[in-house]
């Protein structure tokens, strides 16, 4: 192993060379010896790397055509096979590429093994969204809620951003649509049976809480009801038999 080209290649910020495709280079960069000379069998690398036989292949081709490596086939004989040797180009581990000069370059956020270019953190701004669709998901929330009401809102009522808020949320103790039927549908029940209405949708909020709770709470193990054991025709036989000599 040579330190020299194990330090080169993990020093070396490119987005050329990141995840899988750098993994690959320090695979190859600790069997070389002084020179940045290795052969290792393709079977060897693959299995150190963690990636298939054409992943690799593909990386080996793309560090080749970025001018990271060299290789060169030589023959054994005729009949005696082959061996490729691996040369690391040095000098190409020691110049910054203009192309990332001064940006942010983030590698934990790279896709180890797809081969693409990772991120760059220059100018980097939250995604927006678009105002009519929250507007539009809004109203169509509200009309369904109205419907699952079925007469107990009045019509000039606010509040439904109580309910988007529940179904915004992106915990796994978030509210479904379901959820909010399920809790709407249950409280216009009893509104209706006292005679009451709702002046807010906030009202509802309570009521899909109490669904969205029993929806995840853990159902009782209910074990299965052991089958009814079938009597055989001589079963049967010495039964009635048996009643026959009880009278």
């Amino acid at each position: 192993m040579s330190i020299q080209h194990v330090a080169a290649v993990l020093d070396y910020r490119d987005p050329r060379l990141a995840g899988c495709r750098k993994l690959v280079l320090i695979a190859l960069a600790n069997r070389t010896d002084q020179a940045g000379q290795c052969w290792p069998s393709q079977e060897l690398l693959a299995g150190e790397c963690g990636i298939t036989s054409r992943t690799l292949r593909e990386h080996l081709l793309a560090l080749e055509t970025d001018g990271f490596i060299v290789r060169e086939t030589t023959q054994f004989g005729q009949g005696k096979g082959s061996r490729t040797v691996y040369q690391i180009v040095l000098s190409a581990l020691k110049v910054a590429p203009e192309e990332i000069a001064g940006a942010d370059f983030a590698p934990e956020v790279f896709d180890s093994c797809t081969g693409s270019p990772p991120p760059l953190r220059e100018n980097h701004q939250e995604p927006s969204f678009d105002d009519d669709d929250s507007a539009c998901a809004r109203d169509d929330l509200e009309n369904k809620v109205r419907e699952w009401a079925d007469g107990v809102l009045g019509e000039r009522i606010s509040g439904i951003e109580k309910l988007t808020r529940l179904l915004s949320q992106s915990s796994d103790a978030a509210c479904t649509i379901e959820d909010v039927e399920r809790g709407v549908r249950h409280a216009a029940r009893w509104l209706r049976r006292q005679g009451q209405a709702a002046n807010s949708f906030g009202y509802f909020e309570g009521a899909v809480l109490a669904a969205r709770d029993d929806r995840l709470k853990p159902k009782p193990f209910k074990p299965p009801r052991p089958k009814p054991q079938q009597r055989s025709r001589s079963d049967e036989l010495d039964y009635f038999l048996s009643k026959a000599r009880a009278r």
